[in-house]
């Protein structure tokens, strides 16, 4: 792989502003054996360019802050993405921060998605699952993400941040069942990959941060988390879900 990255920085006003573009080929060969293993193409190259720009804007000084900033990036599997991203940073006092943050992460396919077919379940006593490559255009899922925080000094060298989040999952890699295959002694049901799948995770983190000593730091952490996703299209999901709820 090749990579080539370039950034700036420049500060003007309330503003201080960071931009820069980045580019990447990366090229590949693989060799495989069917049924257990197909690569459709088995070379390929990958090519990436995004930009990105974030500003840092100074409302109130040392009280109120406002973050925005955007990435736009174009791939061959992926397409063209964008991800924006706003933080509102408030600090009442000196030691006290509350923070809001929107922000959108988009994942491109990756090329074991797009090109490869592969055996990847045993399902006993004689099913396999073979999870093929997609019999349409993949689309890069998205990660629509709401964070609420607030961060204390509570005493020298120790801090304390409470965190709640929502994450709203779009066009999540999944699989879809296309066919039953006899392959003797077993039987060969195919899974093809498709964007047929999302969900929301919902979280909230307590952190410490303990400074014991100048040279010795303990972190401590208790995070609950709820994960909702839809997993009916996915066979070996559902099964799983299935056997679970019955026990």
């Amino acid at each position: 792989p090749r990579a080539r990255a370039a950034a700036f920085r420049t500060a003007f006003g309330a503003h201080d502003l960071l931009w820069g573009i980045s580019h990447r080929t990366s090229t590949d060969e693989l060799i495989s054996t069917a049924p257990i293993l197909t690569v459709s193409p088995p070379r390929f190259t990958e090519h990436g360019t995004g930009l990105f720009i974030h500003d840092d804007w100074t409302l109130i000084p040392e009280r109120l802050q406002l973050g925005l900033g955007a990435r736009w990036e174009d791939s061959k599997l992926g397409g063209t993405t964008f991800a924006p991203g706003a933080t509102l940073m408030w600090t009442p006092s000196r030691g006290q921060n509350l923070w809001a943050k929107l922000a959108r992460a988009p994942r491109v396919p990756a090329r074991g998605e797009y090109h490869f077919s592969a055996i990847t379940t045993v399902v006993p006593p004689t099913t396999l699952i073979r999870t093929r490559t997609p019999q349409r255009d993949l689309d890069p899922e998205t990660m629509d993400s709401l964070e609420l925080g607030y961060r204390t000094h509570v005493a020298a060298g120790l801090n304390l941040n409470l965190t709640a989040y929502r994450q709203r999952y779009r066009d999540r890699v999944s699989g879809e069942m296309t066919g039953i295959v006899p392959f003797p002694p077993y039987t060969i049901m195919d899974i093809a990959v498709c964007n047929c799948a999302g969900g929301w995770i919902n979280g909230v983190e307590l952190a410490a941060d303990w400074l014991v000593t100048p040279n010795g730091r303990l972190q401590l952490s208790l995070t609950t988390t709820q994960i909702d996703m839809d997993t009916a299209l996915t066979p070996v999901a559902a099964n799983e879900n299935s056997n679970q709820e019955k026990r």
